[in-house]
């Protein structure tokens, strides 16, 4: 599906626009619709009915599941499931067919933490298929594991979609490098939860190390392009746009185009 573009300007880089300045599946056509579920398959991220989920994956009682198949693991992936049960189509963020599956550690302090570096493309093409996955259905994705590292207690998470799905707890490999990294790119903000994006955005967290990229304007962005709820994105937005602190310009810029694409929004509905 082509979409728009916005430019994330005060940092050069293009990226996708928000999943929900998108028409909802349901409202497509149904060629449209069939065009969409025909491309994911050629993409290897077919919808399969819930009736060929293997005998061994058991989805839990939430909308959407995400089961890792430990036991199965081949040629340096683990399997993994994800599973919609919501009563709805859902559109999943993507970036050249993959839908932001990321690898997770437990440390020794009992948190969880990113274990998979994450390089977002420069190209705006990059972004412009949302795969669907339909009520009742599956889709098969791939788990990374690293080829050398330490055994840790792992699990898998996906990351900037407009639901939450993080898989059951098994054994895997990280490696302490990427583990690192992953503490430096700029996934630590475009996949951050609400709270924490509203923080950072009003100086309120420390900014986090991302070399030349700022942390307080790529939570700016990502505040406005994650689905999350207007009125309080506009309420963060506002708060910061009435002020004088390093971000009042990108959050006025920000609250401009916001409204413009909630308009557009509105009159569509």
């Amino acid at each position: 599906m082509m979409k728009a573009l916005l430019l994330l300007t005060f940092t050069g880089v293009a990226f996708g626009s928000s999943l929900s300045s998108l028409p909802p599946f349901k409202e497509l056509s149904a060629s449209t619709q069939q065009l969409l579920l025909e491309t994911a398959t050629r993409i290897g991220l077919g919808n399969k009915p819930l009736a060929e989920l293997p005998e061994s994956i058991k989805p839990s009682n939430a909308k959407f599941s995400l089961v890792a198949d430990y036991e199965h693991a081949a040629n340096g992936r683990i399997p993994v499931y994800l599973i919609n049960q919501s009563g709805d189509v859902v559109s999943l963020g993507a970036e050249d067919r993959d839908v932001y599956l990321e690898l997770e550690f437990q440390d020794t302090d009992g948190e969880w933490k990113r274990a998979q570096t994450h390089n977002f493309s420069w190209c705006g093409n990059s972004y412009m298929f949302e795969p669907p996955l339909k009520d009742q259905h599956f889709i098969a994705l791939s788990g990374y594991q690293p080829k050398s590292g330490s055994k840790a207690r792992i699990r898998y998470r996906l990351y900037r979609q407009l639901f939450e799905a993080v898989s059951n707890v098994g054994e895997g490999i990280i490696d302490p490098a990427e583990v690192e990294a992953a503490r430096h790119d700029r996934m630590v903000v475009l996949g951050a939860p609400f709270e924490y994006l509203a923080a950072l955005a009003q100086g309120k967290v420390p900014e986090p190390d991302l070399g030349r990229w700022s942390g307080g304007e790529l939570a700016i962005f990502e505040l406005t392009e994650r689905g999350f709820d207007p009125a309080r994105v506009e309420e963060v937005l506002n708060a910061i746009a009435s002020g004088e602190g390093p971000y009042t310009g990108a959050a006025r810029t920000a609250l401009k185009q916001f409204a413009a694409r909630e308009r557009q929004t509105k009159r569509r509905r």
